[in-house]
């Protein structure tokens, strides 16, 4: 089933298409452990025409679901985020070249995702 989700952009297709799917698609990884890209844009546009208009809107989607999934769950609660900020902002405890936390956590996000154990699929449309 099609989630909807208040998103709005100029014509109220393209970029919203995009942002609901991700939302949908990261509910349905939440308790599926699953993701139906292809699938959803085509139920989504079953109800609106041109949901998700560019290819680069599509590869967006792919990206952000791959890098939502391969971080896990990162939220911190606001009333703990004073003392995590406080914590990321002094030398790691394990000999990191005195590297501190923020940048540990950066190096993480920015190295490559080939050193992923985890294997994804991406989806393909097929004409």
């Amino acid at each position: 089933m099609c989630g909807v989700a208040l998103v709005a952009c100029s014509a109220g297709v393209g970029r919203t298409g995009a942002f609901i799917v991700i939302d949908s698609m990261l509910e349905r990884v939440k308790h599926e452990r699953t993701v139906d890209i292809y699938g959803h844009v085509t139920c989504l546009r079953a109800q609106r025409n041109y949901m998700v208009q560019t290819e680069d809107q599509y590869i967006f989607i792919h990206d952000a679901l791959l890098e939502a999934v391969q971080s896990g769950n990162t939220e911190i609660s606001a009333r703990h985020l004073y003392a995590h900020m406080q914590k990321l902002t002094l030398p790691m405890a394990d000999g990191s070249c005195g590297m501190c936390g923020m940048e540990a956590e950066f190096k993480v996000r920015t190295s490559s995702s080939s050193s992923s154990s985890k294997t994804f699929f991406t989806a393909r449309r097929y004409a």
